[in-house]
């Protein structure tokens, strides 16, 4: 299994995602998920501040696995100072210090550019090991990479917002000495809907959809085992986070980080290029 692997817990705090029948996940199977994880060698967890309660979960779950390395990943709140919203977030994940706190925003980066200087000088090493941004576009992506003061990019990334889209920038990013984690690696769930399903903006999207289905099913590969290679694959990436609603997508989930793609399927991916790259981003799809 790969050690890059995060799990993120914006479901044990709201409803998420397009496929999302489930609803909120309950708070005992949070707690079995976030074990069973634990237990995988899966450490790192990505929450939010404004994830509901979701970092009141992990910080009452983690309380209750002993002897644990676990890694937290967190956003901080846009409506606070980044020194407030930091110290409520320790509180509630009962912890001294995060891995990772990250802004949840580029527009929320740029509001706070000018004090980050002061806020890694009085509290990186002390409250948190590394400091980040989680982006949407490649024009964000490209603004980051000369600011020393980030460490770490959380971008898209998926069988569609792939290589082609993404690729040259993220390379780049390496060269930077920037931390590169993805997300959005199932585009919320999008890639398992039955085609004729999909109306409106996203019906676009249905020809590279389509590609998708023929290239899964040409390999005899099914789409979640593929959606999660593919993202493993690319060297330049440093983590990648996905999200369950049950154990039981948990351990498909890791069974899937175990398969190795074939290059050729690699390739296939890498040459779709999506025209509507707009629709990448979930924000466009009402």
């Amino acid at each position: 299994m790969s050690n890059k692997l995060i799990l993120g817990t914006v479901q044990f705090g709201l409803n998420y995602g397009i496929n999302n029948s489930i609803g909120k996940v309950k708070e005992d199977e949070a707690f079995k998920i976030l074990q069973a994880s634990v237990e995988q060698n899966v450490n790192i967890f990505d929450t939010a501040a404004n994830y509901g309660d979701s970092e009141e979960i992990l910080g009452r779950c983690f309380n209750q696995i002993p002897n644990r390395e676990i890694n937290i990943i967190t956003k901080l709140d846009s409506k606070l100072s980044i020194e407030d919203s930091l110290f409520q977030s320790l509180d509630r994940l009962r912890v001294r210090k995060v891995k990772y706190v990250m802004f949840h925003s580029f527009e929320h980066y740029v509001k706070n550019k000018e004090i980050l200087k002061e806020f890694i000088k009085k509290h990186k090493n002390i409250h948190f090991e590394n400091l980040g941004v989680s982006v949407y576009t490649n024009n964000e992506i490209e603004l980051l990479l000369l600011d020393k003061n980030i460490d770490l990019v959380q971008v898209p990334f998926n069988l569609l917002d792939n290589e082609y889209q993404k690729g040259d920038l993220l390379k780049k990013a390496k060269e930077n000495d920037k931390i590169i984690h993805v997300r959005s690696i199932f585009l919320q769930g999008l890639f398992y809907k039955q085609l004729e399903s999909i109306q409106g903006k996203l019906s676009n999207l249905k020809n590279d959809l389509k590609k998708l289905n023929e290239i899964a099913e040409i390999n005899k590969i099914d789409l979640n085992k593929m959606a999660m290679s593919y993202v493993l694959s690319k060297s330049y990436i440093d983590g990648v986070l996905f999200g369950v609603d049950s154990l039981k997508q948990l351990n498909d989930n890791i069974s899937a980080s175990n398969h190795q793609l074939d290059s050729k399927i690699i390739d296939a991916i890498d040459n779709i290029r999506v025209l509507n790259s707009e629709l990448l981003n979930p924000v466009n799809w009402n």
